[in-house]
Formats: structure tokens, sequence, C-alpha cells
């Protein structure tokens, strides 16, 4: 778990320090019984595409960036996305799946023990003890 909880940290951080801060918008983070979404406003900077994600680095706030550095909460700019999916793949935990539209940026992590918690959520429906919720997906 130690990876993962490293990887969720490391999307965190970059969802703060790559949002748009002209929006009013606040990074979000969804808890769901299937995944963990972080949402972060502003979409992709001028001249980056969805396909270039963990590429290529287009800092929004440069002085942001570098009070982070010294907290030693970013590594250097561009390292994010390639640090998390190297995380998850060293962990053996699924890679997350960033989408970006015009004012957001979307990282999806499934959670790994999903299907163990519908499952069990399946024996309750059928005389077994309930075990969480199931949520609906969006």
């Amino acid at each position: 778990m130690v990876g993962a909880t490293q990887a969720l940290r490391e999307a965190a951080v970059n969802a703060l320090a790559h949002r748009n801060y002209r929006s009013t918008a606040n990074v979000q983070i969804y808890l769901f019984a299937d995944r963990l979404e972080i949402v972060s406003p502003g979409g992709l900077p001028a001249g980056i595409t969805e396909a270039e994600l963990g590429t290529r680095s287009v800092p929004r706030n440069p002085l942001l960036f570098g009070m982070l550095h010294r907290m030693d909460a970013v590594e250097h700019i561009g390292s994010g996305i390639r640090r998390i999916r190297d995380l998850c793949r060293e962990h053996d935990v699924s890679e997350p799946v960033f989408e970006a539209t015009e004012h957001w940026v979307v990282v999806t992590f499934k959670r790994p023990n999903a299907d163990a918690v519908h499952q069990l959520g399946a024996k309750s429906e059928s005389g077994g003890d309930q075990v969480g919720t199931k949520s609906e997906p969006s």
C-alpha cells in the first residue's frame, strides 16, 4: 500500500501545482467504492495535449513550484506523472487514468479491492453480511 499512497500523494500535489489559479473552482478528491478521483480545475496548459501528459510540463506557477520543491513535495519539473506511473508499476497497483477537458484534469485510481467489495456486497443481497455500500459510477 505504500506505493499506492505515494502515487496518490504525488497526484494530489500535481493537482495543486498545475491547477489554474485564475479559476475559482477547488481541487477536489472524490472517494467511491471502486475508485478515487482527483479533479484539478483549469484543463491542460496551452501547448500541452492529453497525449503529451507525463512527457512535457508547463508549470502555471513557477513560484509555487519552487516553494513545493524547497518543501521536498516535488522533485523536478515534469516528473510527476511519470513518477505516479512508476510507483504504481513498482507496487503492482493499476496505473491511473488521466483525462483532460478544457476546464478540468481528472486522475482516476481504481481501488485495488473494489471487486471484492462488490462481490461481498452482492453476497449480502442473498442473505450474507453487508460489507460497505455501492455507489453509482460517475
